[in-house]
C-alpha cells in the first residue's frame, strides 16, 4: 500500500485568499462570495495531488452565480406555493397547525439532501486529474427519495435503522462514482454498519429515556398518569434531567463522532476502483483534537461577540465595535485553518492505495454534469467552502 493522496497548501495563500473574500464580500454586499469560492477552491484542488499530478478544478463563479439566481426563483415560487396551501389548511382547522409544522421540516430536509447530491455532482465534474474528469452520476432525486424513507424508518425505530440508511446512501452514492471511463464499487455490508453505529444510537435512546426515567423516580410522571392534570417536577428531579440529559446528549455526540470516523475507514477499504484497492485508517483522537480546538475558538469568538451585544449599544461604540467587526472577519478564517485545512490533511495522510498506476491508465469519458452550479447548495449553506 502506497499513499494515496498528499495535500501541502499553504497556510499562508488560503490566509491572504479568506481576508480578500472577506473583505470584498462586505462593499459587494455578499455578491462576491461566487468569485470567492472559485479562486478558494483553485487553490484547494491545486494543493491536492494523486501521486506526482495535482487536481483541477474547472468550475466558474459564473456557473455558480447563475446557479444561484434559478434556485431563489424556483425557490420563492414553490415556498409561496406550499406556504399559501398551508395557511389555507391552518384557517381549515387549527388543528393542522402541527401537521403543517412536519411538512415544512420534511420539504426542508428533502431540499437539504437534494441540494448534498447536486453538490457533488456539481464539484466532482469540475475535478480533473491529468485532464480526466470525474463524475457523480445518480439522480439526485432518487437519492433523496431513498433519504427521506431511510430517515423514516430511521426515526420511527429510535435510530436502529440508521446504520441501514447510512449504507443504502453511501451504496448509492459511491456506485455512481466515475473517473474517466470508470467507475467505483462498493462492497461493505450492512451489518458492519450496525457494528460502527450500535454505541452511538444506544447513547442516544439512553438521553431520550433518561427525563422519563427521572420522572418516575421523582413521582410527577406517576401524577399525570394518574390524575391526568399536570404535575410539576421537583428542583433535584429538574437539575438531575438537566444534567444527565447534558451528559448524555455529549456522550451520544462523542460516539457520533467515532462512528463516522470509522465509517469513512470502513467505507475506503471497501471501495475498489478498476483493479485498486484502498485503504483508510483516519485516527479517531486526531479528529477529535482539531474539532475540540475549533468548538473552543468558535465559543470563544461567538461568546465574545454576544457579550458585547447583550451589554448595551453604548459598549459596542469604539473598542466593543471593532471587536465585533475582527470577529466577523477573522472567525471563518480561524475555523477554516484550525479544523478544515487540518482535517483535509489528516485525511489525505490516511488514505492509502495498492495500485496508483490505473488512474494513469483510465481512459476519458462524457457523462452528463450540471450545466450551472450549486444554486440549491448556496442557498441552503449547504458545504463548507
Amino acid at each position: 500500500m502506497q499513499n494515496f493522496l498528499s495535500c501541502d497548501i499553504s497556510k499562508g495563500a488560503v490566509v491572504k485568499r479568506l481576508l480578500i473574500n472577506k473583505l470584498l464580500a462586505i462593499p459587494t454586499f455578499g455578491l462576491y462570495r461566487f468569485w470567492g469560492k472559485t479562486h478558494l477552491r483553485r487553490l484547494l484542488w491545486q494543493s491536492m495531488r494523486i501521486g506526482e499530478d495535482r487536481l483541477t478544478y474547472h468550475g466558474t463563479a459564473k456557473e455558480l452565480f447563475i446557479g444561484f439566481l434559478i434556485v431563489m426563483v424556483i425557490l420563492m415560487v414553490v415556498f409561496g406555493a406550499i406556504g399559501t396551501f398551508l395557511q389555507f389548511l391552518l384557517i381549515a382547522n387549527p388543528v393542522t397547525g402541527a401537521i403543517s409544522q412536519v411538512l415544512n421540516a420534511v420539504i426542508l430536509l428533502s431540499f437539504w439532501q437534494f441540494a448534498r447530491y447536486r453538490l457533488w455532482r456539481y464539484r466532482m465534474s469540475r475535478t480533473s486529474y491529468r485532464t480526466i474528469r470525474f463524475y457523480q452520476m445518480g439522480s439526485a432525486i432518487t437519492y433523496t427519495l431513498k433519504s427521506l424513507g431511510w430517515g423514516l424508518l430511521a426515526a420511527i425505530t429510535l435510530g436502529w435503522m440508521y446504520p441501514k440508511m447510512r449504507y443504502e446512501l453511501t451504496k448509492y452514492r459511491v456506485n455512481n462514482m466515475a473517473f474517466g471511463d470508470q467507475n467505483f464499487q462498493f462492497e461493505g455490508r450492512p451489518s458492519e454498519f450496525f457494528r460502527i453505529y450500535w454505541p452511538a444510537i444506544l447513547a442516544f435512546n439512553a438521553y431520550l429515556i433518561a427525563p422519563l426515567a427521572i420522572g418516575a423516580t421523582d413521582g410527577f410522571l406517576f401524577d399525570i398518569i394518574n390524575t391526568g392534570s399536570p404535575a410539576v417536577a421537583s428542583e433535584p428531579a429538574i437539575l438531575a434531567t438537566f444534567g444527565v440529559g447534558f451528559g448524555l446528549l455529549l456522550v451520544a455526540g462523542a460516539f457520533w463522532i467515532i462512528a463516522r470516523v470509522k465509517e469513512f475507514n470502513y467505507t475506503t477499504i471497501y471501495t475498489c476502483f478498476a483493479g485498486a484497492n484502498f485503504a483508510a485508517d483516519l485516527p479517531v483522537s486526531r479528529v477529535f483534537k482539531v474539532g475540540f480546538i475549533a468548538f473552543l475558538v468558535a465559543i470563544l469568538v461567538y461568546g465574545s461577540a454576544f457579550g458585547l451585544l447583550v451589554t448595551g449599544v453604548e459598549t459596542l461604540m469604539g473598542f466593543g465595535f471593532l471587536v465585533l467587526i475582527l470577529g466577523f472577519l477573522t472567525v471563518d478564517i480561524l475555523i477554516f485553518m484550525i479544523f478544515y485545512i487540518p482535517l483535509v490533511r489528516i485525511i489525505c495522510a490516511h488514505i492509502y492505495t495498492d495500485n496508483l498506476v490505473v488512474f494513469s491508465d483510465v481512459a476519458a469519458a462524457s457523462h452528463d454534469s450540471p450545466k450551472y452550479g450549486e444554486g440549491l447548495a448556496d442557498a441552503l449553506d449547504v458545504g463548507a467552502f
